[in-house]
Order: structure tokens, then sequence, then C-alpha cells
């Protein structure tokens, strides 16, 4: 008995990193800062990009011990949006749409200045399909919500979960 908890200390400390809710941080990296996100897509509502930026930086405050640092951090992470698009899909035999799809991109880098062969740039899409009797307008706040919560949670599994 004593070698098996002897065994299961010595595995944990040679991991040497910390797990918690499936992700999988070094202990050696402690600190992290998010550059506020450019606005480069066209036709995009103004402030969007702040509002993604604050989103990262929540996730991260509330799902790591990682403290904010704009000086020096362990991690950081940068990038822009990328795209704002509305599409119109599946045309009826009126030539109108019988569904709109929004689709926002994010390009991200990802610096992790301990070990930097686990830096990566990636380009992050999702859509948001809606009836073409609502007004883009309307649905506006909500579809951006539901696209950056599932674009985060891309973001932050791949900075941060151990697959």
């Amino acid at each position: 008995m004593a070698k098996t908890i002897l065994y299961i200390i010595t595995l944990f400390t040679i991991s040497s990193c910390y797990t918690l809710n499936g992700i999988s941080i070094p202990d050696n990296v402690t600190s992290y800062y998010v550059d506020n996100f450019d606005l480069k897509a066209r036709n995009a509502p103004p402030l969007i990009n702040q509002i993604f930026t604050e989103d990262l930086k929540n996730k991260i405050n509330q799902q790591t011990k990682l403290v904010a640092n704009d000086t020096e951090p362990d991690v950081e992470f940068k990038g822009e949006i990328s795209r704002y698009d509305l599409e119109q899909l599946a045309p009826t035999r009126s030539e109108e749409s019988s569904l709109n799809r929004l689709k926002v991109s994010i390009s991200v880098e990802y610096i992790n200045n301990k070990n930097n062969d686990l830096s990566w740039k990636q380009t992050f899409s999702q859509n948001y399909d809606f009836s073409p009797d609502q007004d883009l307008l309307s649905i506006q706040d909500q579809a951006i919500d539901d696209i950056y919560e599932q674009i985060i949670e891309q973001i932050f599994n791949k900075s941060f979960a151990d697959w």
C-alpha cells in the first residue's frame, strides 16, 4: 500500500502541472495577457472586438488560476475579428432565402513564452442560422454571444486542454 501511494505521489510530482475541469496547465505558467483584438471584418458592428476580448479574459479568469499580467506574461493571446458575413442559404423557387446565416471568423495567435513549441496561430469560425423572417439587428446580440461562446471554448481547449 505504501509503495502505491508513493508511486501516485511520484507521478503527480513528475507531471508538474495542475489539472482543473479537464484543463492542464504546467506549474511554470502562472500569468496571461489578452491583447485587444482588432476589428478587420467589414460590416461588423463596432465594439464587437472589445466584447470578444473581454469574454476571452473572463473565460480564463473563471476557469484557470492564471493571473492577468500585461508585462512579461507566460502566455498571450492576440488576433483579430477577420470575418463578419451574412449569407442567404437554401433559396426557394421564389428566390427568397429559407435560412440566413451569420458567419464570424476570428484569427488568433497564442504565444506560450515558457514553451514556444506550444505556440500556434489559427482562425476559428462559427455560424448562427436564423429565419429570414427575423431581422439581423433583432437577433444580432444573441447571435454574437452564441458564436463567441463556441469560439472561445475552442480557443480555450486548444490552449489549455491536454488532448
